[in-house]
C-alpha cells in the first residue's frame, strides 16, 4: 500500500548550506553572536563545527551553538574549541516558525585568550521549497 500518486509531494529540494568563518575577535564571553540567518520553516538537517585554530584562554574554552529559543539547540555537549577538528551539530528537528539566527556562544572559562579560530557549517531544508519536480506514473 502507498500513498495515492495525487496525494504524493512531487516535489524535491537539496539542501541548503551556510559556512560561516568566525575569529575569536568577533567573539564575547558567554555572549550569542548571530551567525547564519535561516528563513521561516528552515529544519536543520546536519552541520557542525571546524575548529581551525586553537582557543587557548583556559582549559575549557568551549562553543555552544543554538538559536535565540535555544541557546545549545544543535550541541548538547559543548564544542571543546580547544581542539583542532570536526565536531558535528546535534539535529533536533526544529522548524523555525519565524526567521532566526544560528548562533555561537563562546565561553573562555577565564583568562585571556590571543588565538582562536573556526567555521560554523549549517546545512538546512526549507518547507515548500522545491528545486525540481519528479514525474510519478503510478
Amino acid at each position: 500500500m502507498a500513498i495515492a500518486s495525487k496525494d504524493r509531494n512531487h516535489g524535491r529540494q537539496w539542501a541548503l548550506v551556510a559556512m560561516q568563518d568566525f575569529e575569536l575577535s568577533q567573539l564575547e564571553d558567554g555572549v550569542a553572536v548571530a551567525a547564519v540567518k535561516l528563513p521561516y520553516g528552515a529544519r536543520v538537517v546536519g552541520g557542525g563545527v571546524i575548529i581551525s585554530e586553537v582557543f587557548n584562554s583556559t582549559a575549557t574554552d568551549t562553543l555552544t551553538i543554538g538559536d535565540g529559543l535555544d541557546p545549545d539547540r544543535y550541541t548538547a555537549t559543548a564544542v571543546n574549541a580547544r581542539a583542532l577538528g570536526f565536531t558535528a551539530l546535534d539535529v533536533t528537528g526544529h522548524k523555525y516558525s519565524t526567521t532566526d539566527y544560528v548562533d555561537i556562544i563562546w565561553d573562555s572559562g577565564g583568562g585571556t585568550p590571543g588565538t582562536g579560530k573556526g567555521t560554523l557549517i549549517v546545512e538546512y531544508l526549507v518547507d515548500g521549497k522545491a528545486n525540481e519536480i519528479v514525474p510519478d506514473y503510478d
